[in-house]
């Protein structure tokens, strides 16, 4: 028997032995409750998973992974899985537990033969990659959301203080101060050096007879720079005793 009329043939014990394998993985308590109760009011978890399992095995014969049908039961279990305290892993797991489901035995034989099990496992391996994508959009979307809340608690607080997200306050330096000047071309080695402080930029070490007259240049500059910063003692009225 082909995988899509075994699966059409056992659909719904197929969908229920599924469902079954999904509510074993919360809590024991849980579990047991979602079980027992069919109404969708009182237990709308349990009653989603249900409907959407049945939905699923009930249109992929005939439709696919890409049916409409199967798209949205799918993402009616993913999208309560996104944002319960499940890792991704376990979130989208659910989906290769119809290969469990598969395997057991349906009505005293083995149901599929090994060559319809493993068409039916690549649909079942579709199904877990949509199941992924759902997954990931939702998270996404979460995150989304949790962001506008954050900001849109921080605005009302800015709100109450009489400020906006707009002000801002007196600004500080953004870096450390600018390094000093230095003249295109020369290295911050040759622009540092003491000769290059004295009257226009010469360099005091291109040979021997540049290298004297450089000295002098320096003696004479510091020699300068003394009579102009030592105040003449001589006219400064003498001091009574």
């Amino acid at each position: 028997m082909a995988w899509d009329t075994a699966t059409r043939t056992h659909a719904t014990l197929l969908a229920d032995r599924w469902c079954a394998l999904i509510l074993a993985t919360y809590p024991p308590d849980a579990a047991r409750l979602m079980a027992a109760r069919s109404d969708p009011f009182a237990n709308p978890l349990g009653a989603t998973i249900r409907r959407a399992t049945h939905a699923i095995l009930a249109a992929l014969p005939d439709t696919g992974v890409e049916g409409v049908e199967v798209v949205e039961a799918l993402h009616d279990i993913v999208r309560v899985r996104a944002v319960q305290d499940f890792s991704p892993a376990e979130a989208v797991g659910f989906v290769f537990l119809l290969k469990q489901a598969a395997r057991e035995p349906v009505d005293g034989a083995s149901g599929l033969s090994p060559s319809d099990l493993a068409d039916f496992d690549r649909r079942v391996d579709d199904l877990a990659l949509l199941a992924f994508d759902l997954y990931t959009a939702d998270r996404e979307r979460i995150a989304r959301i949790r962001v506008d809340e954050s900001r849109r608690a921080v605005r009302r607080l800015l709100e109450r203080a009489g400020l906006s997200l707009d002000d801002t306050g007196p600004g500080e330096p953004d870096g450390p101060p600018d390094p000093p000047s230095t003249v295109v071309g020369e290295s911050p080695a040759q622009a540092s050096s003491p000769f290059d402080a004295v009257g226009d930029r010469w360099s005091p070490l291109q040979g021997g007879e540049q290298k004297a007259g450089s000295f002098e240049a320096i003696s004479r500059h510091c020699g300068n720079r003394q009579r102009t910063s030592i105040p003449d003692m001589g006219s400064q009225p003498e001091a009574t005793k």
